[in-house]
């Protein structure tokens, strides 16, 4: 079976987006679950099927894509099944994405946090017998004020890098008297103090 590899994994108008494709069948709902007796008593368990693809997505999902998104986000899938028989189902697929807890502590890293942050999801049903798989599109969804919040970031961390790049560039200068008007300073550059040098346009 190929191996899942993210095609890419990219920022778009700020945005985060991951695109991978899982290889094999997804189950749906309908035989995604199987009824057993515990206790005596009926429950429902992940079917075998379900917990075989559950088990090879996992696999398939690299870790440039764990991602671990926050906020909302938008979801475009496309399960191909083998056969036209399975219900269009994207319930096991939304559940291998997230990451997975255990008494608060994380266990599973996702490529986003939990299934409730999609706002927005577009699914649809393919046919290919001889390579079933799922193609996904995760796209963070920013509003107005998220993405004018990161620009001011990326622009103030830009002005910032801005000035210390200047600031690298100036000379330390040492201590002394100045050659041009004899008087001590604390910091002269090639001799001479800031008076001097702006009186002089000594540069």
């Amino acid at each position: 079976m190929p191996g899942g590899t993210p095609k890419t994994y990219f920022r778009e108008n700020n945005e985060q987006m991951i695109k991978i494709t899982i290889f094999g069948e997804a189950a749906s709902k309908a035989n995604s679950r199987k009824v057993v007796t515990i206790a005596g008593r009926p429950a429902l368990i992940k079917s075998s099927k379900a917990l075989a693809f559950e088990k090879s997505a996992l696999l398939q999902i690299p870790a440039q894509a764990k991602q671990m998104i926050e906020g909302d986000v938008a979801a475009i899938i496309k399960i191909f099944y083998a056969t036209r028989r399975p219900d269009l189902d994207e319930s096991i697929v939304l559940d291998v994405l997230q990451a997975k807890y255990k008494k608060g502590e994380l266990i599973r890293r996702g490529v986003y946090l939990n299934d409730r942050q999609i706002k927005e999801k577009h699914v649809y049903h393919g046919i290919d017998k001889h390579n079933p798989r799922v193609e996904i599109e995760i796209r963070q969804i920013m509003d107005d004020i998220d993405r004018a919040n990161e620009l001011l970031q990326n622009d103030e961390e830009s002005a910032i890098a801005a000035v210390r790049a200047k600031a690298a560039d100036i000379p330390i200068g040492k201590k002394g008297e100045c050659e041009w008007c004899c008087e001590y300073f604390e910091r002269l550059i090639d001799g001479a103090c800031g008076r001097c040098r702006d009186r002089y346009k000594l540069r």
